[in-house]
């Protein structure tokens, strides 16, 4: 019955599928690896736009899956409001404690974040799901996830 309504000529997934399974072959899955790894190797920020139950989260999730673990830490948030409570969230994925004001949020946050690239040599992946979240695109400034001072601290400096 369901495959009539999608237009599906078999069964999605099989009933003996073991272990992860995800499809890796399609043109779309391609261009989005594509974009992954330019944004591992030429850190930024990256947007992922695409309808409703299209797989933009297990797409996110296979790609993260293949990381290194020692170099990188991926961090998911559903933050479903506002920015301040987008860094209190980011707060607790780091194993902090949230401050109550934004300045001593974001300078605990700052301190972390440069301990993990500069010290531990760790690289953080902050990951956004708007889709899971319900709720409105309300991102925190770019400019603060992505700079602090004078550099980056998505990117390690040069010794």
């Amino acid at each position: 019955m369901y495959r009539q309504r999608f237009g599906l000529t078999g069964h999605p997934l099989p009933k003996n599928v073991q272990g992860k399974t995800f499809f890796d072959k399609s043109p779309g899955f391609k261009k989005l690896e594509r974009a992954f790894r330019q944004l591992i190797a030429d850190p930024g920020l990256g947007v992922l736009t695409a309808d409703a139950g299209v797989g933009k989260t297990a797409a996110l999730r296979h790609l993260c899956a293949q990381l290194p673990k020692p170099d990188y830490l991926v961090l998911y948030l559903c933050a479903a409001v506002g920015p301040f409570d987008f860094y209190r969230a980011l707060a607790l994925e780091l194993g902090l404690r949230p401050a109550h004001r934004r300045a001593e949020l974001w300078a605990s946050l700052k301190k972390s974040l440069l301990h993990l690239v500069d010290e531990r040599s760790i690289a953080p992946i902050l990951w956004r799901d708007i889709c899971a979240c319900n709720s409105t695109p309300r991102w925190p400034c770019a400019s603060c996830i992505t700079s602090t001072s004078s550099r980056s601290i998505a990117k390690p400096s040069a010794p």
